[in-house]
C-alpha cells in the first residue's frame, strides 16, 4: 500500500459563491483503493478519483477550513478520521471468567439456595455440585449474591475509521470478525466485531464526480472473543 502526494499539490481555488478551498493530490499504488486523510486542513467536500497507467490512481482531495464546509458528507474540520468510543457496561456476575466451570446443575444449585434461603442447608452439603473445588466456587457465588453483588462492569469500547474512497464500500465483512488496522493491541482472547458501516455521497466542488466519506464501526468482545 502506497500513497504518494504528486508535485503540484496544494493548489487553491474558490468556488463560485467566494470560499475558498485547497486541493491535495496523491497517487495510490500497489491496488490501495482508500486514502489516509491528512489532519489540520480542513472538511473534505470533494475528491475525485482517476484511474491511471500501471494500475494507479490519481486522487484529489479538496479541503474547505470553517463551519460552512459541514454537512452530512463532510469529514470533521480537524481531520481526524479515528475514534475510539470507550465506557463500560453491566454482565451477570455469574458469567464471570472465574465461574466458567459451574455447569448449569449448579448454576441452577446456587440460585435455589439463594433464592429459597436453604432453609434444610442442603447446599452446604454440597450433594449437587461435582467436586469440592467447584462447591467451594459456588459458595463463592452465593456470597456474591447475598451481598447484592448481582452485576459487575466490562469495558464497552468502539473503533470508527472514517476513509475517502472512489467505490462505494462492500458489506461483505459486516458482523463478521475481523481487526482495523489502526486499532490499538487489545488483550490476549478478546477480538473486534465489524458491527457498522455508513457512508455518504460528496461532490467534487469543480466537477460532477462523486466519492464516499465511509465510516466503520468495529465493537470489542469481553473474554473468550466474539
Amino acid at each position: 500500500m502506497a500513497q504518494i502526494e504528486t508535485p503540484g499539490s496544494g493548489t487553491t481555488n474558490y468556488t463560485s459563491d467566494g470560499k475558498k478551498v485547497l486541493k491535495k493530490s496523491y497517487l495510490l499504488t500497489d491496488g490501495t483503493t482508500q486514502v489516509s486523510l491528512p489532519s489540520g486542513l480542513g472538511a473534505v467536500v470533494g475528491a475525485d478519483f482517476a484511474p491511471q497507467e500501471a494500475g494507479t490512481t490519481r486522487v484529489d482531495i479538496f479541503f474547505q477550513r470553517g463551519g460552512s464546509a459541514g454537512g452530512a458528507g463532510a469529514v470533521p474540520s480537524s481531520g481526524a478520521v479515528e475514534e475510539l468510543v470507550g465506557g463500560s457496561r453491566e454482565v451477570p456476575v455469574k458469567t464471570h471468567e472465574y465461574f466458567k466451570d459451574l455447569t448449569r446443575d449448579e448454576l441452577a444449585e446456587v440460585d435455589r439456595a439463594f433464592n429459597e434461603q436453604d432453609p434444610a442447608q442442603q447446599f452446604l452439603r454440597g450433594a449437587a455440585f461435582s467436586s469440592p473445588n467447584s462447591f467451594g466456587v459456588g459458595q463463592v457465588l452465593l456470597g456474591l449474591l447475598q451481598k447484592g453483588v448481582e452485576y459487575y462492569l466490562v469495558p464497552a469500547l468502539a473503533f470508527r475509521e472514517t476513509v475517502v474512497q472512489g467505490t462505494k464500500p462492500s458489506l461483505a465483512l459486516l458482523g463478521t470478525i475481523n481487526t482495523p488496522g489502526n486499532a490499538p493491541p487489545v488483550n490476549n482472547g478478546w477480538n473486534w466485531l465489524l458491527t457498522g458501516l455508513n457512508y455518504n455521497t460528496v461532490q467534487s466542488p469543480t466537477s460532477t464526480t462523486l466519492s464516499y466519506v465511509v465510516t466503520r464501526e468495529w465493537t470489542l468482545s469481553g473474554r473468550g472473543g466474539w
